[in-house]
């Protein structure tokens, strides 16, 4: 499987699910950051199996783009930002424009490495 295809999968929810629900909107924030983090740290070079922890890869992630391309590593960490409210802040409504903005600034991450890039959702043009 590759990281694109968690991409993929919050777009087919976007365009197929119940945006009211909530949970539908949490997952697609969720999947969008992870599908941007993925090609980011792949693109990095830096392996998984390489890092004791998960915040840590997250960290080296960070830390590499800071030092490569600050706009983009402040990008992916706004949408990891996302992803943190989309899957913890449960007493607070995340919804339609949540998941919307969640796949745009997902696919212009990922178009820094895959071309071309996946296409947004019909409906968040």
């Amino acid at each position: 499987m590759g990281p694109v295809e968690f991409y993929q999968q919050a777009r087919k929810w976007f365009e197929e699910g119940d945006l009211s629900d909530s949970a539908t909107a949490r997952s697609i924030v969720s999947r969008a950051y992870y599908a941007a983090f993925l090609v980011a740290r792949n693109a990095a070079g830096i392996d998984e199996d390489d890092v004791d922890q998960t915040k840590e890869v997250h960290r080296k992630v960070h830390e590499f783009y800071l030092a490569k391309d600050a706009i983009f590593a402040n990008e992916l960490q706004n949408l990891k930002r996302a992803r943190v409210f989309a899957d913890y802040k449960m007493g607070k409504p995340c919804v339609r424009k949540d998941a919307d903005a969640a796949l745009k600034r997902s696919r212009s991450l990922i178009a820094k490495f895959v071309k071309p890039p996946p296409p947004l959702p019909v409906q968040a043009r």
